[in-house]
This record gives C-alpha cells, sequence and structure tokens, in this order.
C-alpha cells in the first residue's frame, strides 16, 4: 500500500472521529484535507468541510457533489450504499468513481452511521489504495474494484468505454533463460511505459504474472484500438538490458469496447478471449472481442472479433 508523504494524522483518522458527537468532531472535520460531509436520510446535504467541492451550496448530495438528478449508486431505486448500511448501524467502506473533466475521479468512500443519516469521508485513491509492489500499477483487487464501478457509472451515463486485457508474450522465456531478477525488472519497465502511454482518465493495473489490465472511460471501439496500437508498438519497441543481456518481448491484447450493458464479468470474459484469440492469429497482436456497439436507445449488435496486426 503507498500512501502520499501528507499523511492524515491518526487522531483525524475516520475511526477516531466515530467515537466523538458530530459537533465534537466538526473542528477535526474541517481540518481534513479531503472531503467530509454529513448526508441525511432523505439525501439532503446537511454540512460539508471546506476540502468538499461543491456545485451548489444546498440540496440532495448527488445534486451538489456532481450535479447528478439521481443518487449515485441507486440510479433510484431505493437508498444509496452508505444510507442502507447506516439505517442498520453499520459503517461501510468502497470505492466510488465520478466523470470530471472528461474522465473519471476515484476515491475511497468510508461511511459512519449517524442518528440522522450517514458522515461520508471521500479520500483519494492515491492515499489508501494497494498498488503492485513491483509495477507500482494497481493491484488486482484495485484495478477489479475500479473497473466494476467506472463500468456502472459509464452505463449510468450512456457512455462508451474500453477494457483492455495485455498479456507479454512468451515472457516466460525471459524467466527461464535469464532468471526472475530478470524478468522483474522487465515488469517494473512495462509498468513504466503503460504509466507513461496511457492518458491520465485511464486506469492500469497488474492483473496477475505478466498480464495486464485497462480501463479506458469515454474511449469507444476507434479510440481504444488506436490507443491499443500505439502502446503494443510502444511496449514492441521496449528493451531492458540486465547485466549486459538484452531483455525483449513483444505483447498480445484483447480489447471490448462499447455501450457497457452487462456486469464487469462478462466483458472482462470476452475481453479475455480476445486476447487468447490474439494469442492463437500469431501473438504481437490485438483483437477485439465487440459488443453493443450501437448507443443504448439503438439495437444491439452481435459479438466479432477483429484483429490489429503490425506491419
Amino acid at each position: 500500500m503507498t500512501e502520499r508523504a501528507t499523511a492524515v494524522p491518526r487522531a483525524l483518522a475516520p475511526q477516531a472521529l466515530a467515537q466523538l458527537s458530530f459537533d465534537a468532531a466538526r473542528p477535526l472535520l474541517e481540518k481534513l484535507p479531503f472531503p467530509a460531509l454529513w448526508i441525511g436520510q432523505d439525501y439532503d446535504l446537511r454540512w460539508a468541510n471546506a476540502a468538499t467541492p461543491l456545485r451548489q451550496p444546498q440540496g440532495k448530495c448527488h445534486e451538489c457533489l456532481h450535479g447528478y438528478d439521481k443518487p449515485c449508486d441507486s440510479q433510484g431505486h431505493g437508498p444509496c450504499r452508505s444510507l442502507r448500511a447506516a439505517a442498520l448501524g453499520q459503517a461501510c467502506e468502497f470505492v466510488h468513481a465520478h466523470r470530471v473533466d472528461g474522465g473519471l475521479e476515484l476515491f475511497k468512500v468510508v461511511a459512519l452511521p449517524m442518528d440522522e443519516g450517514v458522515l461520508e469521508f471521500h479520500i483519494p485513491i492515491d492515499e489508501n489504495f494497494s498498488r503492485d509492489a513491483l509495477t507500482g500499477l494497481l493491484n488486482r483487487p484495485a484495478i477489479e474494484q475500479v473497473t466494476r464501478q467506472g463500468i456502472r457509472l459509464m452505463r449510468r451515463l450512456r457512455q462508451q468505454c474500453a477494457v483492455v486485457m495485455l498479456d507479454l508474450d512468451r515472457f516466460k522465456r525471459i524467466n527461464d533463460g535469464f532468471g526472475h531478477a530478470a524478468g522483474d525488472a522487465y515488469l517494473r519497465a512495462v509498468g513504466e511505459v503503460l504509466r507513461r502511454e496511457t492518458r491520465s482518465t485511464d486506469l492500469v493495473g497488474r492483473w496477475g504474472g505478466e498480464e495486464f489490465l485497462v480501463f479506458m472511460p469515454g474511449c469507444d471501439r476507434r479510440g481504444a484500438g488506436a490507443k491499443v496500437q500505439r502502446l503494443l508498438q510502444a511496449l514492441r519497441e521496449l528493451r531492458v538490458d540486465f547485466h549486459g543481456s538484452p531483455l525483449h518481448t513483444t505483447t498480445s491484447a484483447g480489447i471490448w469496447a462499447g455501450y457497457p450493458r452487462t456486469r464487469f464479468e462478462h466483458i472482462y470474459e470476452v475481453a479475455d478471449a480476445a486476447l487468447y484469440q490474439a494469442k492463437a492469429e500469431g501473438r504481437n497482436r490485438f483483437c477485439f472481442a465487440q459488443e453493443h456497439l450501437p448507443p443504448p436507445q439503438a439495437g444491439a449488435q452481435d459479438t466479432r472479433h477483429h484483429t490489429g496486426q503490425f506491419a
């Protein structure tokens, strides 16, 4: 787990604040460097600290914070996750995502029950979310959670997105031929390339071993194909010197892109199938597993595999 240098003092941690009444805790809440807000059971925003960016000073929390006309999680069908837990007298934690400047803003929500509603802390993801120790990318639990949330948000906003599965070709040859230290050095370099070649709004994580997942919000099929082609080219050009030995391999990718109609599990499954299709067709290329390309109000389209190969 990585944290920024300016860590939150232990006395201001949400767990400590839960032991105080709201009036007693308010001076501490005001000092928090991230948003803290009191939300009533009717979604009314009762109070927010100075670190909370508000679109309007009064109204429902989803209106004041994000300009939505419905509660964030529930889409108008029952209470949101925080209020459901608060009604049972329970605290809860989860990852949340919202649209901002054409991309996604990600944060961890810590919600504590109050007599009349819930006290929420919106903590920046980089301060408390686990990252892969080797590559510095999000680890598998992290990238899976934020991709799930991102897919739900894109579906709610009726926007397209892309899920990309990447796998290094014949990576076992590096480990077997030069040792695991060489493999680790190569994976670290791959992490640097993925961070450099993706947008700031994209989410990149190590899925496991030499496999990676990239979530691209607001990205259609054409844009995803162009971005992945550039990404594979950058990885193709990667050379890592390990004690005088040049390390190099290529990468294959599977892409799901379009308007999300189903859950993460299905999107991941078809993207992973497209990855294996790219492997079967000779590696060093990408394949699309495309579903539901038209907007939600239009008709659906059958799944097709399309291949992109370097000359």
